[in-house]
């Protein structure tokens, strides 16, 4: 186990909990590199679906509430809270 610094896609950083190999949390930390956090990915899925969730002033809060609670635990992540 081990705490990876990412640069995602969307420019936002952060520190993702990786488990296994070194050879694989590499592999991971540079797949997670060329998407979106998941924060952004959930806004956008949202503005895909016309969910009124993206609509609101406090949307980057609540993404960001719903990915700290899935499995992949992550740090710093309260640059979010624009």
């Amino acid at each position: 186990m081990a705490w990876e610094k990412i640069t995602w896609a969307c420019e936002h950083q952060g520190e993702m909990q990786l488990y296994g190999k070194n050879s694989a949390r590499n592999s991971r930390a540079a797949y997670e590199a060329g998407r979106k956090c998941m924060v952004c990915w959930l806004i956008d899925q949202w503005n895909q679906k016309a969910d009124p969730r993206a609509q609101r002033d406090d949307c980057f809060s609540l993404a960001t509430a719903i990915a700290k609670g899935k499995s992949v635990r992550f740090r710093d992540t309260d640059q979010f809270n624009d």
